[in-house]
């Protein structure tokens, strides 16, 4: 049986990561993308290794990686940053399956409690049979298992509706900001 070749992707300076080959084995680890390097040496560093994933593989089937927002100072900078190198290699590569995922509904997928800490998610994939060596990678891998089991494909319409509901309320904030602006002025 041939599977897909998933490469799953916790991003970040500290990038944990988890491949399922078309045997379907899988194989997982983390690479530290220097953070003492300007921004533009670490954007290139992970380039370089997404190219190396690629031929060491021979092609790459669909891409995951965790969504993070609200993150302190400049690690939100970093992170949108190198998933602006991840969807350019997607493209370049005609990898056309690709997608992040929330962070809740990852760590609600992988311990049943969407706001579980780092170690919470360890253990997880440590009882799942995973031998992960840092919540990165630890992060990894339950992105690798959400893709594999179907799940974010179940989530989706749930997924679409918290968003239609969020642009909504984001509407009405900005309806209500007008209104103030307009009865000060």
């Amino acid at each position: 049986m041939t599977h897909r070749i998933v490469l799953a992707l916790d991003v970040g300076t500290a990038l944990g990561w988890a491949v399922q080959r078309a045997d379907g084995s899988v194989e997982s680890g983390q690479v530290e993308l220097s953070k003492g390097n300007r921004q533009g040496v670490r954007l290139h560093a992970f380039r370089v290794w997404l190219v190396d994933q690629l031929t060491r593989l021979g092609e790459i089937d669909t891409i995951i990686w965790e969504h993070a927002f609200r993150q302190p100072g400049a690690a939100n900078e970093v992170h949108h940053n190198l998933v602006g190198v991840l969807l350019d290699f997607a493209e370049r590569n005609r990898i056309i399956d690709y997608h992040s995922v929330d962070v809740k509904a990852l760590k609600g997928f992988a311990t049943g409690n969407g706001n579980a800490d780092k170690d919470a998610m360890v253990a997880a994939a440590r009882a799942a049979g995973y031998p992960v060596r840092s919540h990165d990678e630890a992060d990894a891998v339950h992105l690798l298992r959400y893709e594999v089991s179907g799940r974010r494909v179940a989530d989706l319409p749930r997924l679409h509706e918290a968003r239609r509901k969020r642009q909504q309320q984001a509407k009405r904030r900005r309806a209500a900001n007008q209104n103030q602006k307009a009865t000060a002025a």
